[in-house]
């Protein structure tokens, strides 16, 4: 009898165990970007195959024709991570033109890379700013 619980009880936990794998799980990362700004996404692990989706950064630094901005900006879409690590975002608006380029490597609980915006991106005074350069800037982020 002890048997049967043992394999019944066993049977219960590999489903539940692999149910879980099978679904995959999602992380959150956020951190900052230098000079100045946020930048968070997050991090999809399903089938041992991970995607990087939802990036949004705020208060990034510009300088477009008339003068100093900060802008933001969401990412919808999904790309894939490398064997080591990496990822390449590049974006760009249907409606603005602006273009977004970001880079990174996730290592663990850890992330870091670069941001690089260009065009007429949305400042968030309201508008959008025009021919604006952030220059290539640092990020890093931990896990949440």
């Amino acid at each position: 009898m002890k048997r049967v619980a043992t394999y019944a009880l066993c049977a219960v936990l590999c489903t539940v165990l692999f149910a879980g794998v099978a679904q995959g799980s999602t992380r959150g990362y956020s951190g900052t970007v230098t000079p100045a700004g946020n930048l968070s996404f997050k991090l999809k692990k399903k089938n041992g195959k991970r995607k990087v989706r939802s990036v949004k950064f705020d208060s990034v630094p510009v300088t477009c024709a008339d003068g100093a901005h900060t802008t933001e900006g969401n990412i919808t879409f999904s790309v894939p991570v490398g064997k080591q690590g990496g990822f390449s975002i590049v974006g760009s608006s249907s409606i603005t033109g602006a273009t977004v380029k970001v880079r990174g490597k996730v290592a663990g609980k850890s992330a870091s890379g670069t941001i690089d915006l260009s065009g007429n991106v949305p400042i968030e005074s309201g508008g959008n700013g025009d021919d604006c350069e952030s220059g290539k800037l640092s990020w890093s982020a931990a896990r949440n």
